[in-house]
């Protein structure tokens, strides 16, 4: 093990690792300057390095990894389970799914992880087309010494604090049509504020504002920038600007009202992020017809969340957005090849939807590998399953069990008599 001279322990604070490695070789090194190790040879190398800032996120990242994570709630326990696979009904169960019972009968296998692919439905294969994520803010605080902007009021600013991103509106039709809209599914966009000047870092901070609404003004200022944390003066001018921009609501309060308990929106803000929780919270209520809204909630996506931008304190609403995201995807993917009759297109577009926002969702590639192998189409198979190894290549993880699994078995029918 080689140490260098001297390291950051990402607090700004740069000590000697000698406690930390004590039987390690000392190497003294400078920023930029090549470095010559014995053990590789004579050609100097370039160590790399770690600023505070990585230092930071690396270990923010790795406290987020150990998180356990958190069970659905609410409708979202109405998803499908990530076990049942998208697969077109066929005539009659696969012979690999066939086990023999003690008398010698030929009987479904009860632990297949493939329920639907049981199921003696006898529906035609209707096409063969390819496949082309509680603060303690004391009462009443604000930023010390900000004074109202032309388009603020004062008001009781609870009456105005926004439902958390875990408490969709009852209703997205009820919506003010002029309303500012804090767009998240994407590149980051606030209705009334532009990309020039600070307008990006006024989008982060009204975005930060609406996702964890209650926030005191300290919790802001450290979010918006833990390394360097903002000033309450520089606070106090973004939080201007949003007035300024946003201007007041139909009831003459302003969109971001003055704090009681820490900042919240109006209620009448609101998001993409919230209105695809709104829709898919309604379409997954309903399985009877609310296929409908879960495609509206995918339509909403312009990309992966907050595509382009790193803010530490998004880390566990992006997983979380993402998650939901997938969830919506297999869940129509189930829904459509498991309707009467079923849309394979429609399902595979929902798949390869979602594969869009994570390309490791192996759930998806469950169900795109099964629509494919009940289509009969061989060459989308094999599209699939090599995209997803190589996936596994490129992030080096091991595959699940149920997913070898199923690749073995889609690749064994190629070669099945009742399959030619």
């Amino acid at each position: 093990m080689w140490t260098c001279g001297t390291w950051s322990s990402g607090s700004g604070i740069t000590t000697p690792p000698a406690p930390a490695f004590p039987a390690a070789e000392s190497i003294a090194t400078a920023p930029g300057t090549p470095v010559t190790l014995s053990q590789l040879g004579e050609e100097p190398v370039q160590l790399q390095r770690l600023t505070d800032e990585q230092y930071r996120q690396y270990l923010h990242a790795l406290q987020v990894a150990e998180e356990p994570a958190e069970p659905a709630a609410g409708t979202w326990q109405l998803a499908e389970a990530h076990e049942q696979t998208a697969a077109v009904p066929r005539p009659e169960p696969h012979p690999l799914l066939r086990i023999r019972t003690s008398d010698g009968e030929a009987a479904s296998d009860p632990g297949s992880p493939y329920p639907a692919l049981l199921a003696s439905v006898g529906a035609p294969r209707t096409t063969k087309a390819d496949a082309p994520t509680p603060t303690d803010t004391p009462e009443g605080e604000d930023v010390p010494g900000e004074t109202p902007d032309p388009a603020a009021t004062t008001g009781d600013a609870a009456d105005g604090l926004a439902a958390g991103p875990d408490e969709p509106a009852a209703d997205a039709g009820d919506e003010q049509p002029s309303a500012p809209e804090i767009s998240v599914l994407g590149p980051l966009a606030v209705s009334g504020i532009n990309h020039s000047g600070h307008g990006p870092k006024v989008a982060a901070l009204a975005a930060l504002i609406h996702l964890r609404p209650g926030r005191t003004a300290e919790f802001l200022c450290t979010a918006m920038d833990p390394v360097n944390p903002w000033s309450t003066r520089t606070l106090q001018t973004r939080l201007s600007e949003i007035r300024s921009r946003l201007g007041p609501a139909p009831d003459g309060q302003p969109y971001l009202p003055r704090p009681k308990h820490g900042y919240s929106f109006h209620p009448d803000v609101t998001s993409d992020w919230r209105r695809s929780q709104d829709l898919a919270t309604r379409g997954l209520a309903d399985p009877q017809s609310g296929t409908d809204d879960l495609e509206n909630a995918l339509a909403l996506l312009r990309g992966e969340p907050f595509e382009g931008r790193d803010f530490s304190w998004a880390d566990a609403v992006q997983q979380e957005m993402i998650s939901r995201i997938i969830d919506t995807a297999h869940t129509l993917a189930v829904r459509h090849t498991e309707g009467d009759p079923p849309d394979l297109n429609a399902a595979r577009r929902a798949a390869l939807r979602g594969l869009e926002i994570d390309e490791t969702a192996e759930v998806l590639y469950r169900d795109w590998m099964n629509i494919e192998w009940g289509a009969g189409n061989t060459a989308g198979v094999r599209k699939a399953i090599a995209r997803l190894q190589q996936v596994a290549r490129t992030y080096d993880i091991f595959l699940e069990p149920v997913t070898e699994q199923l690749i073995d078995l889609v690749l064994a029918d190629r070669a099945s008599p009742a399959r030619k």
